[in-house]
C-alpha cells in the first residue's frame, strides 16, 4: 500500500520524467499539502500556472493558501482568474 510520503517521492519522480506536464505539478502539490508542506505545494502550483494558466483547479488551490494566510485580495485575485 502507498502512503503519502511514497505518493510525494511518485510525483516527484513522474516530474523528473516530464517537467513539462501541468498536471503532473498539481498532483505534486496535493502530495505536499497531504504532508504538510505548504510553501513547497504553493510553488508547484505557480509551476504548474507557468505551463498553463487556464487550468481552474490552480486557482482554486491558491485559493486555499491565500486563505490561510488571510490574504484576501490574492484570494479574489485567484478567483477571478
Amino acid at each position: 500500500m502507498i502512503n503519502i510520503k511514497d505518493s510525494l517521492n511518485l510525483a516527484k519522480l513522474a516530474l523528473k520524467i516530464n517537467a513539462k506536464d501541468e498536471k503532473l505539478w498539481l498532483i505534486l502539490a496535493e502530495a505536499q499539502i497531504a504532508n504538510k508542506e505548504y510553501k513547497n505545494a504553493l510553488n508547484s502550483l505557480d509551476e504548474a500556472e507557468q505551463i498553463n494558466s487556464n487550468i481552474s483547479e490552480i486557482y482554486f488551490a491558491k485559493r486555499y493558501f491565500y486563505l490561510k494566510i488571510s490574504k484576501q485580495t490574492k484570494v479574489k485575485n485567484a478567483l477571478k482568474k
